[in-house]
């Protein structure tokens, strides 16, 4: 080999194992900080920035269970109470009877309600029904007998007429009589008016005896009406047994059946007929007390003509004369008007036997249905009351107040379950604490957080909550808020926050305690947790001083600044997911170094790789 060609052989090498060298001190500077420190290069980090982010914090705050809604539970009626079957701390259904109230009076209402019910249902039928024969007998004997009522009273009313005539002319004789003196004319007209008086005493007595006589007729008719009433009632019962044992056929219990009813009418058309006669009895007897008082007064004027006339004598007669003007008077307008009451009976008889002849029209039957549906009306109020005497719990809960006691007068005091619910105000006619008792509602409870008022600002409504009952210690109830209060509790400083809680244990009461824990989220300037050095550690700076003296016990980043990581103080905060808060010492924006932190000194020259 020529000398040529071997320098040139050795300078290549030369060159390539001082190239090899070269490269790697290269990587070994950038990988291992004292070898870069001492070769005077830049130490590799990798940094990142220290940003706002949002942290959630967690307020802790004792909580008591609320039920969502409570019902007072008030009368619908004013009565005594004679039972109550709950008491505070009871579990109820709903409807179930909470107590009961006095219903002698809605009883007694419901009863009469009910047989008005069967009498107007009754009146139906018998409008609807066609006509029946016994009935249509009924209306006409009716008939025959309003007209001889008639024709009784238009005689009665004439005789009226001539009796008073007779007692008047009387009256005017013993007055001119009693006025001309004692002279044998006026002493034989007086007598001759005493004779008239006895003769009209006589026909009236002779009435009486007449009226006696018709009364006597009618009650044996009365009598024997009533026995056959009886007999056919005795018939009918028997027909009818006879038929229950299939004895007989069911047409002989129709035909006793309509025996019995037009004996029955029979008896009662007798006993209108009894009080009609005994009416006369006592209309005649009436009359024959005034001719024996018209005869003894005729009598009287006889004797006084025959003593002579006296000017009070005459005084008198003139006001018995008046009198009697006055009494026939009232007299004749009775029999008048009883002839006229007599006519109208006639023609509502008479009326009454058209209807039953043409059966029952299409009006009657519209009046007798309107009237049965207003007696099914009344009597579902009446049930409608006898309801309210009975008070029942209008939701499935829990009694909390029971306001009531046997015995006690209560009445109406606003709605009969009225909704308190907190944070809302009361319904019309409702007052907390008022009515028989108070109901809290089992299935939607809130969870009532009493929180530091100067953590209050920061809770919204609609915000997520945590509960954790100390009766259910493994089991954790989420939740929204629901209600904020307007007013702290000055002697708490606290303020009730209401947690409305979708779902808890079905044993769950009002009044149990527990803890809310509500994560409240926040702006927060935060690091890498790597970067940051917490104590006790040894921090070293560069320049004056130890290299290695120790810094007191206390956070700090390194922060990059014109290419040099310059150690920082810093306070910290809260820790999560890998992340540090600072509360101060850094900038939002500045980088920190975040791996092999221990290698790196206050004051060093960094080359920076943002950390992924």
């Amino acid at each position: 080999m020529s000398r040529k060609v071997f320098w040139t052989v050795l300078a290549a090498t030369l060159v390539s194992v001082s190239l090899l060298s070269w490269v790697a001190l290269r990587t070994a500077v950038r990988h291992k900080a004292p070898m870069a420190r001492r070769w005077g290069q830049p130490i590799p980090v990798q940094v990142a920035a220290a940003v706002e982010e949002e942290l959630p914090e967690i307020i802790s705050a004792p909580v008591t269970l609320r039920p969502v809604t409570e019902r007072i539970v008030n009368p619908q009626i004013a009565a005594r109470v004679t039972e109550v079957l709950v008491k505070v701390g009871d579990v109820v259904a709903q409807g179930q009877v909470l107590a009961r109230l006095d219903a002698t009076n809605l009883m007694e209402a419901v009863l009469q309600a009910e047989a008005n019910l069967r009498e107007k249902e009754a009146n139906l039928r018998a409008v609807a029904a066609p006509p029946r024969p016994e009935l249509v007998e009924q209306a006409r004997i009716a008939v025959e007998q309003a007209r001889q009522q008639v024709t009784y009273a238009q005689q009665f009313y004439e005789q009226q007429k001539v009796l008073a005539e007779k007692r008047v002319k009387a009256a005017e004789a013993a007055v001119a009589a009693i006025a001309a003196g004692p002279r044998p004319p006026q002493i034989e007209e007086a007598k001759a008016v005493i004779e008239s008086a006895r003769q009209l005493l006589q026909q009236t007595e002779e009435q009486v005896e007449q009226a006696r006589a018709d009364v006597q007729q009618a009650e044996l008719a009365l009598q024997q009406a009533r026995s056959d009433r009886d007999y056919w009632e005795k018939v009918l019962q028997t027909k009818r047994d006879l038929y229950q044992q299939k004895l007989i056929a069911r047409q002989e219990v129709e035909d006793a059946e309509k025996s019995y009813r037009a004996a029955s009418t029979q008896a009662q058309v007798a006993d209108t007929n009894v009080q009609r006669m005994k009416a006369s009895l006592r209309a005649a007897m009436a009359n024959r007390d005034r001719a024996a008082a018209d005869l003894r007064r005729a009598q009287e004027n006889l004797n006084l003509l025959a003593l002579g006339p006296k000017p009070e004598d005459v005084q008198r007669a003139k006001e018995e004369l008046e009198q009697v003007k006055q009494q026939t008077r009232m007299d004749v307008e009775a029999a008048r008007n009883a002839v006229a009451e007599a006519r109208q009976k006639l023609l509502s008889a008479q009326q009454e036997l058209r209807l039953r002849r043409s059966g029952p029209r299409l009006e009657e039957i519209a009046v007798a249905r309107a009237a049965l549906h207003s007696a099914r009306v009344n009597l579902q109020n009446a049930r409608a009351q006898l309801r309210k005497a009975v008070v029942r719990s209008p939701v499935n809960g829990v009694v909390t107040a029971r306001n009531v006691d046997p015995g006690e007068i209560v009445s109406p005091a606003g709605p009969p379950a009225a909704n308190v619910v907190p944070g809302q105000p009361l319904p019309p006619g409702a007052k907390l604490g008022a009515g028989l008792f108070l109901i809290a509602e089992i299935g939607s409870v809130d969870a009532v957080a009493q929180v530091e008022e100067t953590k209050i600002k920061r809770i919204r409504v609609g915000q997520r909550a945590e509960v954790t009952l100390d009766a259910f210690p493994s089991e954790t109830y989420r939740g929204t808020v629901r209600l904020i209060e307007s007013n702290a509790n000055p002697a708490t400083r606290t303020v009730a926050v209401y947690i409305a809680l979708s779902r808890v244990h079905p044993a769950c009461r009002p009044n149990m305690q527990g803890v809310a824990r509500l994560a409240v989220p926040r702006r927060a300037l935060v690091v890498p947790s790597m970067a940051v050095i917490t104590a006790p550690q040894r921090m070293h700076h560069s320049g004056g001083g130890s290299p290695d003296s120790e810094l007191p016990q206390e956070s700090a980043v390194f922060v990059i600044e014109s290419g040099k990581a310059r150690l920082r103080r810093v306070r910290l905060g809260a820790m999560q997911d890998g992340k540090t808060e600072i509360l101060s010492g850094l900038r939002r924006g500045e980088r920190v170094a975040v791996y092999d932190l221990s290698q790196i000194r206050d004051g060093d020259r960094v080359a920076m790789r943002i950390a992924r």
